[in-house]
């Protein structure tokens, strides 16, 4: 633990530095290039009310050649609640619910580097005590590899149902006109993961599935624990405080520090779960949840079962500035082939498309494949190559890393404010994408 801890350090150095030379060069980059069809797309997405701001940036052979920020965090009818003011959104301090960005950042990454230092294997059979053992080995799980959960194949409906915020799950906190982000239903939650039913036959087709994501979380907790990688200091005392020590449910404290301490902190970077009331008013609001906590979102996660665990999940639950996100995909499309934070080939590994005949899901990761997605008008990372590698988070936002032309693009919104039925974002994703494309390649 000691090697890996150092390495980490000097992964920490090596990132700080490699973020200085790419943000000392973003003015000159940008200027290089008219980047004022891409401003247009963004604006015109101000002005079709598909979003009230956004922050975009481009990253070009490894350079920052594009970085700014659009419009503010509300439209302007409403100040944003927590500060009764409406700021601009901003590259630099404008935090974002990532949401399902939270999958490939911080829980794929998690399972790339375990992976790596040959602590899983995608072919185990999650019921092997390596993984979650007997606990979930029940109601046909017994097939389910760690690799079905990273493609989404694994036969889990998409969500929980009934979902952990709903009253008739039994949540305690639910009960509350205004329910707190707590992880006081963390032993509920976690027995409810582990007696899942499936919806259709292991492998069988693809349906994405947050469902699959949670239980990656609670792996990558007990490989945490079992490695020894986490220490019980290391814990959250919020996640910890008044439940069961003894309980396997406390993997999800691990996987929490396990992020903190190998995803994150060699990275040096700021993003991370549940963020301090302190910052809050540096958060755009997300929507308006009329049937749950009953207010204006603004400061704690969107996601409603994210938010009934407590705040940390795999399937959502990150706050970030636009940087440090990029920061992250930098150090995956640059790895080194023996790179010990996750090197080229367990990136190559988790970022090519599994299986064409089923979807365009690597590991984890989604792709930008143009023999599934064979209309252009449909590809979320528009002209992008077809071995781009890419996510969506629900809250409108999107990375797109292009190994081929070396392009990565990403562009974080608030499409789902002030309602969540908000669905244009679509369109801007790909006609964004399409315009950095022919700015940087002229085609």
């Amino acid at each position: 633990v000691l090697v890996v801890v150092l390495v980490a350090n000097m992964l920490r150095l090596l990132s700080s530095l490699l973020l200085g030379i790419i943000l000392s060069s973003s003015a000159f980059g940008q200027d290089s290039y008219d980047w004022d069809p891409v401003r247009q797309i963004l604006v015109n997405g101000i002005t079709n009310q598909v979003y009230p701001g956004c922050v975009a940036m481009v990253s070009y052979q490894g350079e920052m050649v594009f970085s700014e920020g659009f419009g503010s965090f509300t439209y302007g009818h409403q100040p944003a609640p927590v500060t009764g003011t409406n700021p601009p959104m901003d590259v630099e301090t404008s935090v974002f619910d990532v949401a399902s960005l939270s999958k490939v950042t911080m829980a794929t990454t998690a399972v790339m580097q375990m992976y790596q230092r040959g602590e899983v294997d995608l072919d185990w059979l999650v019921i092997d005590n390596r993984l979650l053992g007997s606990a979930f080995d029940n109601n046909g799980k017994e097939n389910i590899t760690l690799r079905n959960l990273m493609l989404h194949n694994a036969g889990f409906p998409p969500d929980p149902d009934p979902g952990f915020s709903y009253v008739e799950f039994g949540c305690p906190e639910t009960s509350n006109y205004h329910p707190a982000e707590v992880f006081t239903c963390r032993d509920m939650i976690y027995n409810a993961v582990m007696q899942q039913t499936l919806q259709y036959p292991t492998g069988s087709e693809y349906v994405y599935s947050d469902l699959s994501f949670i239980t990656v979380m609670y792996i990558v907790g007990k490989v945490a624990q079992a490695h020894q990688h986490v220490d019980q200091a290391d814990l959250r005392p919020d996640c910890v405080k008044g439940t069961d020590t003894d309980s396997d449910s406390i993997f999800q404290c691990y996987y929490e520090a396990y992020i903190n301490k190998y995803v994150l902190s060699p990275l040096d970077v700021s993003m991370g779960f549940l963020p301090p009331e302190s910052e809050w008013a540096n958060l755009p609001p997300t929507w308006n949840d009329t049937t749950y906590r009953h207010e204006m979102l603004q400061g704690v996660v969107n996601d409603e079962n994210a938010y009934a665990m407590g705040g940390v999940s795999g399937h959502a639950g990150l706050f970030a500035v636009t940087p440090d996100v990029m920061t992250l995909m930098h150090q995956l499309a640059f790895a080194q082939v023996s790179d010990p934070y996750v090197n080229s080939t367990t990136v190559k590994t988790f970022t090519t498309v599994e299986n064409i005949t089923q979807s365009s899901r690597a590991l984890g990761w989604d792709t930008n494949n143009y023999i599934v997605h064979p209309n252009p008008s449909t590809r979320q990372c528009g002209s992008l190559d077809s071995s781009t590698y890419m996510h969506t988070g629900w809250t409108g936002t999107q990375i797109c890393s292009d190994p081929v032309n070396n392009i990565i693009t990403t562009l974080f919104t608030t499409r789902c404010y002030p309602e969540r039925q908000n669905n244009g974002i679509s369109g801007v994703r790909t006609n964004y994408n399409d315009a950095v494309v022919e700015v940087l390649l002229g085609k």
